[in-house]
């Protein structure tokens, strides 16, 4: 894949846009030749493309199930809608689901098919989870913090599980996460934790807050939470819906102030209703969800069930709630990028990244996706 884009505002890796033309060889960047050090309103975006860190599913299929060829569309649908690269998120489920998935996933990892999103590995969602704040996880199938259970699973992944969500105030959890730190990213994850055991985590090892504010105390004036713990550490990230449904336009902006831009990690944590009509879908690990209004929630209650947004079209829906283009754009791909350990390799328009490049309009509507080999 060799091609020159000339005279285009590009996302490059000091996180800002400049203008000037790119050369794409052997599906990598081979050259960027910067003609203006600001963008120039009206032309064309060439982004990174985004890299999901945070998603379950499109077309009613997850990524890796049981149905390879629905499977396969899904990721295929995954990577036309902007998202060139992702970590597969799990639900959770008993444990030989989890391992079908988890060597699947470890084979796409090793060789992408044509067409289809990059898998960077596996982000264990479930199945670590606190009931009281399990959100749409089946309840039957949480399990306390187990070392066993997770090598198993990494084995299953081929050492590719790249991150561990937990409830840190479950029985264990502080513990595995000493021995998984440096080795795996610990994810704060559906906790009903306050304040003080949340720092406690940080302090073992936690490094990430699960799409914040969402299943996870809030923060108020007295009890201020686990968002609050994360504000006072250097090195913890946040995650964020970015459908401004799940988190409404003014926390947006004050989660960016809060924590600053460097440190939000965008993520679609898209479901299998994301791409389908209005309707009643059963979701694989065997609750129903309802799909109505752009809204998918658990089948009879109002919760939440995870978003029906592909992370690039919530990038358009970010800014419009008030956050700078530029910031916007790096916390969907050169904040995930360095996140893990990946900002060689992907997240900018710099010479030597894989060429997984979006063309977008100025206004920032998807032309065309490309992805390098």
């Amino acid at each position: 894949m060799d091609m020159r884009f000339d005279g285009v505002n590009y996302f490059a890796a000091d996180a800002r846009l400049h203008y000037g033309s790119v050369s794409i060889k052997d599906g990598y960047i081979d050259r960027v030749d910067m003609a203006d050090a600001a963008l120039h309103d009206g032309a064309k975006l060439l982004l990174p493309g985004c890299i999901d860190t945070h998603t379950h599913a499109m077309l009613q299929s997850e990524y890796f199930a049981e149905d390879e060829a629905a499977s396969a569309a899904a990721r295929r649908a995954l990577a036309q809608s902007g998202t060139t690269a992702f970590l597969f998120a799990t639900m959770a489920m008993d444990e030989e689901s989890l391992a079908l998935r988890c060597r699947a996933a470890a084979r796409a990892a090793k060789q992408r098919p044509a067409g289809e999103s990059r898998c960077l590995g596996v982000y264990l969602e479930g199945p670590f989870l606190s009931y009281e704040k399990r959100g749409a996880h089946n309840p039957k199938f949480l399990h306390l913090p187990d070392g066993e259970m997770l090598r198993r699973l990494d084995d299953a992944a081929e050492g590719c599980i790249r991150a561990v969500c937990m409830a840190p105030e479950l029985d264990g959890a502080i513990d595995l996460a000493k021995k998984l730190k440096g080795k795996k990213l610990v994810s704060f994850a559906h906790s009903a934790a306050e304040y003080d055991v949340a720092m406690q985590a940080f302090e073992a090892g936690f490094s990430n807050l699960t799409h914040t504010f969402n299943c996870m105390q809030p923060m108020l004036h007295r009890a201020p939470g686990p968002i609050a713990a994360a504000a006072d550490t250097n090195d913890v990230t946040a995650e964020l819906i970015d459908d401004a449904l799940h988190v409404q336009p003014p926390m947006i902006r004050a989660l960016f102030k809060l924590m600053g831009p460097e440190r939000i990690i965008l993520i679609s944590d898209s479901i299998a209703a994301c791409g389908m009509a209005e309707g009643v879908y059963p979701s694989p690990d065997g609750m129903k969800i309802r799909l109505a209004n752009g809204r998918a929630t658990v089948d009879g209650t109002d919760t939440l069930a995870g978003s029906v947004m592909p992370l690039f079209q919530g990038v358009r829906r970010i800014h419009e709630s008030g956050i700078p283009l530029e910031q916007a754009i790096a916390a969907a791909t050169l904040n995930p990028a360095r996140r893990y350990g990946l900002e060689n390799k992907l997240g900018a328009i710099a010479e030597g990244l894989r060429a997984d490049v979006l063309l977008c309009g100025s206004d920032l509507t998807l032309e065309k996706v490309y992805m390098g080999e």
